[in-house]
């Protein structure tokens, strides 16, 4: 008996394999969170002084990584983080994910090259962040109170 071609296509979807090319924001997410509890040893120097440098540095420097040089960082609230601008294009930092869009939490506005954005975290929480004009910038900071 010849089968129907809605079954005959819905059977193929269950046995062929799904393959997806993006990243979503649960893999940003974990990766975030690996990267956070590997630098315990940064907390202690960002408790020191409650105020963190975020370099954000050229694609031709970090290739394809995430261009941002403190990845995954725990700090204390009332901590100051200042973004500076060490590549030659302008970057737009967003709290949220490049998957789901900002969350509204803060936003730099175009940061130019060698300026700088700075944001007080006053409340405990997971932050995750990126570049709206580099999607592929994504960070996280993790505020302990």
């Amino acid at each position: 008996m010849k089968q129907n071609s809605k079954e005959s296509k819905f059977q193929k979807s269950l046995t062929r394999p799904k393959i997806s090319c993006r990243n979503t924001s649960t893999s940003y997410l974990f990766l975030g969170i690996i990267f956070s509890l590997s630098l315990i040893v940064m907390t202690s120097s960002a408790m020191a002084d409650n105020h963190v440098t975020v370099t954000i540095e050229s694609k031709e420097t970090c290739g394809d990584s995430a261009c941002l040089s403190k990845e995954g960082l725990i700090i204390p609230t009332h901590t100051t983080v200042t973004w500076k601008n060490n590549d030659s294009a302008p970057h737009v930092i967003l709290s949220g994910n490049s998957d789901d869009g900002r969350d509204g939490i803060f936003e730099s506005g175009m940061i130019l090259p060698e300026e700088e954005f700075s944001m007080t975290f006053e409340e405990s929480g997971y932050y995750t962040y990126y570049c709206d004009t580099h999607p592929w910038m994504v960070d996280v900071i993790l505020i302990n109170s």
